[in-house]
């Protein structure tokens, strides 16, 4: 009973909540766009509309902060060739700056930049692994990685070529070893 009664208590309270309460709520939990939502929402004749609009008004200004911060970082990837990283602070910045239809352009243009060097690179790679020049797909790889660090792909690409790598390398110490053994102390470069 106690239970019972406690729940309707809570239940009545949260009833009893003002909107710019539940949208300060709703911002403290992380969500600070369905607190704007709730704070935009009381009418202009609303007792606590002034308290909201000055919310609305800080909240919005952290947005542009956090916009300008990320889209500072995309620049900053993008003159790297980090693509990857750089498309997805651009679209960090575009979740909290939806209108912003030159950003969204441009990370599309991004987008497909990253495809095309991300196949060039991938091909680079193919080639030189099956030429048999394990340093020239190891640094296509290398580019690889800069471009988009968070592709599976070319972490399955890295552990092929280390595989290959250690082959190689087995290879020439077991060469060294039948040498070295057999008497044949000469110095290959």
């Amino acid at each position: 009973m106690k239970r019972v009664a406690l729940g309707l208590l809570c239940a009545g309270l949260f009833a009893c909540t003002t909107p710019l309460e539940r949208g300060e709520r709703r911002y403290q939990e992380g969500d600070p766009l369905a607190a704007l939502a709730i704070w935009r929402g009381i009418d202009s004749d609303a007792f606590e509309y002034e308290a909201a609009r000055r919310r609305v008004d800080e909240v919005e200004q952290e947005f542009g902060q956090l916009v300008r911060y990320y889209k500072k970082r995309a620049l900053y990837y993008e003159e790297r060739g980090r693509l990857a990283e750089s498309v997805l602070n651009y679209r960090l910045a575009l979740k909290l700056q939806k209108e912003d239809h030159a950003t969204l352009a441009h990370v599309q243009e991004l987008v497909r930049q990253l495809s095309r060097q991300r196949e060039a690179e991938r091909a680079a790679m193919r080639d030189s692994f099956r030429a048999g020049d394990l340093a020239g797909a190891h640094a296509a790889l290398e580019r690889l990685r800069t471009l988009d660090p968070f592709s599976p792909e070319t972490t399955n690409d890295a552990r092929q070529l280390e595989a290959a790598l250690a082959a190689e390398i087995e290879r020439r110490l077991a060469r060294g070893r039948r040498g070295f053994s057999s008497g044949d102390h000469v110095v290959v470069e």
